[in-house]
C-alpha cells in the first residue's frame, strides 16, 4: 500500500509533531486531527485525552506510545449509589431470593410487568427474573436492555428465556418451538454437569456436580453465541426430547448442554441458567446457586473497581468473582505477562477481609480490613500469581460475595479500541514521546498518524 507523506509539522506553541501517511484511495479512512487534553508541553505523571478526528467506517482503532501508560476510554457510567439495591420478580418455579438473602442483600420484590419501570428507579443495580408461565416481553421491556447496557446485571432463570431471546436475540439459541411449553420433561432426574469456566472453577473449588433438573418444562439451550461465556455445560440428553425440536444442528445429543452462562452488553452483564433453586438441594448445587448470584449482585462492585484502577493509571487484566466465610478461605492463581506494574483491588459490600497475595519472585504481601483494599505491585516480572481472601467479619452475611479485579499498565504499550479515543498516562520521566494511530478499514486499508509529545 501507497502512502502520501504528509508535511511534518513543528508547532511551537504545542510542542507537537505529526507525521501523517494519507492513503491515495478515496475511500481509504483518514485521520484528519488529532487532539490533547491538556495540549503539551505536559506535566510528568499526567492524564492526557487523545481524541482523533477520522473519516471512514467500520473502523479499528490500533494505538502505540512509546512511554507512559495507554488505556482506552472508559465507556461505563460513573459512581454507583453507596446502597446497592435488586430487585426480584415473584417467585414461581424459581426463588432466587432465597439465594440472595445469605449473601447479605435485601431486595424489592417486583411484578414482572413493572420491570420496565423498576430498571428506570436510579438505585436499582441488579433484577433477578424468577421463572414463571406467566412471563411475557412487551415493547415496553427495551428499556431492561437500555438499562443493562448502562451497567445493570439481569439474572434470568428457566422460562426468563423470552427474555433473553427477545433483548438478545443472537447470544443464546433457544429450540423453536419450545419442545416443552406447558408440559413437563421427559424426566426428573439429576444430569451430569461440568464446571467449564476457569474463574468459576476456582471459585467454586470444584469442577463437576450433579445438577437436580427441575421437573417442570424449562427451555434447553442448543447452542451460545461467539460473544456468550459457558460457566457449566450438562449431559442433559436424558431430559430433552430430541424429536420435538425443528432447529436442531445436525448431530446434536445434548451431552454438552450449556446450562448456565453470561455474556456482556455494553457495560451491563446477563447471566442466564436452566435450572432453578429447590428445597433438598446439594451442598455443590447450593454453592453453585451462590456464586452464580454473586456474579451478579458483584458486577457494580467490579466497575467500582475499574474505575479505581482507571484513576490509578491502570487497566482492567482480569476479574475473579468469589465467596468466603470466617471458615472458609477462597483461592486464585492466574499468569500476568507483558506488564510493568501490577494492581489488585478486592471489593465487597460489607465485612472486613484478609488479603494475601503472592507474585513472582518474592513478592508476598498481606492485608487486612474492609473493603475496598488494593495492592500495589511496581516493576514485576512475568509469572504466576496467586490470592487467598478469607473473611474476618461479615456483617448480616452468612456467605460473604466479593470482587477481585487485576489490573496492570505497561511503559510500551499497543492497544486495539473501538473508539478513537484514549488516556495517555505521561511516564515519570520528562522528554519527547511519541503516539501512533493506525486506522483501519474492515477491508484492511490503512492511515495513520505519528505524534510526538513534550513532556516536563
Amino acid at each position: 500500500m501507497k502512502y502520501s507523506k504528509c508535511k511534518l509539522l513543528l508547532a511551537a506553541s504545542i510542542c507537537a509533531a505529526l507525521l501523517a501517511g494519507c492513503s491515495n484511495r478515496a475511500d481509504a479512512p483518514k485521520i484528519l486531527d488529532m487532539t490533547f487534553v491538556p495540549q503539551s508541553p505536559v506535566p510528568t505523571n499526567t492524564d492526557v485525552h487523545v481524541t482523533a478526528q477520522v473519516e471512514g467506517s467500520n473502523l479499528s482503532y490500533n494505538w502505540k506510545i512509546t512511554g507512559g501508560i495507554l488505556r482506552e476510554v472508559q465507556m461505563h457510567s460513573g459512581q454507583l449509589t453507596p446502597e446497592e439495591t435488586v430487585a426480584v420478580t415473584e417467585s414461581g418455579q424459581d426463588n432466587v431470593g432465597a439465594i440472595i438473602g445469605p449473601l447479605g442483600y435485601t431486595f424489592l420484590t417486583v411484578s414482572p410487568n413493572a420491570l420496565h419501570d423498576i430498571v428506570t428507579h436510579p438505585a436499582i443495580e441488579a433484577v433477578f427474573i424468577n421463572s414463571s408461565d406467566s412471563l411475557s416481553v412487551t415493547a415496553d421491556d427495551i428499556a431492561i436492555r437500555d438499562w443493562v447496557e448502562g451497567g445493570g446485571a439481569l439474572y434470568a432463570s428457566g422460562r426468563a428465556a423470552e427474555y433473553v431471546r427477545t433483548l438478545w436475540p443472537n447470544r443464546i439459541t433457544f429450540p423453536k418451538p419450545d419442545p416443552y411449553a406447558g408440559s413437563a420433561n421427559p424426566a426428573d432426574d439429576l444430569i451430569q454437569a461440568c464446571i467449564v469456566d476457569d474463574p468459576a472453577q476456582q471459585s467454586l473449588g470444584f469442577d463437576s456436580l450433579d445438577l437436580t433438573y427441575p421437573s417442570y418444562s424449562w427451555p434447553p439451550v442448543i447452542a451460545t453465541g461467539g460473544a456468550t461465556t459457558p460457566i457449566i455445560t450438562a449431559d442433559a440428553s436424558s431430559v430433552v426430547n430430541i424429536d420435538l425440536i425443528e432447529n436442531l444442528p445436525p448431530g446434536e445429543d445434548f451431552e454438552h448442554m450449556p446450562v448456565a452462562m453470561y455474556f456482556a452488553h455494553g457495560d451491563g452483564i446477563v447471566v442466564f441458567t436452566s435450572f432453578h433453586y429447590q428445597p433438598g438441594l446439594s451442598s455443590a448445587e447450593t454453592a453453585l446457586l451462590d456464586y452464580l448470584a454473586a456474579l451478579v449482585v458483584m458486577h457494580p462492585l467490579k466497575l467500582r473497581s475499574h474505575d479505581m484502577a482507571d484513576m490509578a493509571g491502570y487497566f482492567p487484566y482480569m476479574d475473579f468473582v468469589g465467596l468466603t466465610t470466617t471458615d472458609r478461605q477462597a483461592d486464585f492463581s492466574f499468569e500476568i505477562a507483558g506488564a510493568d506494574d501490577v494492581f489488585l483491588i478486592l471489593n465487597a459490600r460489607m465485612g472486613a477481609l484478609d488479603f494475601s497475595v503472592t507474585g513472582p519472585g518474592d513478592l508476598h504481601q498481606d492485608v487486612s480490613g474492609p473493603a475496598p483494599i488494593t495492592m500495589a505491585f511496581p516493576n514485576v516480572a512475568d509469572g504466576e500469581w496467586s490470592v487467598s481472601v478469607k473473611a474476618i467479619s461479615m456483617s448480616v452475611a452468612e456467605v460473604l460475595p466479593f470482587v477481585l479485579s487485576v489490573a496492570a499498565r505497561s511503559k510500551d504499550l499497543q492497544l486495539v479500541t473501538s473508539v478513537p479515543e484514549v488516556i495517555w498516562r505521561t511516564p515519570m520521566d520528562a522528554g519527547t514521546y511519541t503516539i501512533t494511530l493506525r486506522a483501519i478499514d474492515d477491508r484492511y486499508r490503512v492511515d495513520e498518524m505519528i505524534v510526538g509529545i513534550k513532556v516536563e
